[in-house]
């Protein structure tokens, strides 16, 4: 449940401020009928529009040149893919107040280890563009991956109950 929200308080965000030329209309029309138009898109396009809208993103704060474009990409959705399996594994549990101690120490336990797949998958993928791009590249990348996440969160939408 966690990572729906996740996925659809990132997803709105970014479609809304998509730039992609597919999507440039939505920059032009107000809150109100962005976020209209948005429902209106089917779980699989606001997937697309996301993915599109980072890809941009990257592609235009690392400035990659279009020679390494199509190796660069790859090997950005391919950590992006694999990212996401990782996160799907950990689903914790919100009743927190009706935890036993060892329920509460086996989800923490859990949450390390998640989280240690996480940069164990970072410190690999860093190798990996390393061989296509700069270490300044790549740091900018994971930093601009930070921003990202960090504007997602700022402008999350109110979560129902």
């Amino acid at each position: 449940m966690k990572t729906k929200i996740f996925f659809s308080s990132l997803i709105l965000l970014f479609a809304i401020n998509c730039m992609s030329a597919q999507n440039t209309s939505l920059l032009k029309m107000g809150f109100q009928e962005r976020r209209a138009e948005i429902k209106k898109m089917s779980p699989k396009e606001k997937y697309e529009a996301l993915k599109q809208f980072k890809e941009d993103l990257v592609l235009s704060e690392l400035q990659i040149p279009e020679g390494q474009k199509d190796e660069f990409l790859q090997l950005y959705n391919e950590y992006q893919a694999k990212q996401r399996e990782i996160k799907n594994k950990f689903k914790p549990t919100k009743d927190f107040a009706n935890m036993t101690d060892d329920e509460a120490n086996a989800e923490l336990e859990n949450s390390f280890e998640i989280g240690q797949q996480l940069l164990d998958l970072r410190r690999k993928y860093a190798e990996k563009f390393n061989q296509v791009i700069k270490p300044q590249k790549v740091l900018q990348l994971f930093q601009t991956e930070g921003m990202m996440r960090n504007k997602m969160m700022k402008h999350q939408m109110p979560r129902k109950k």
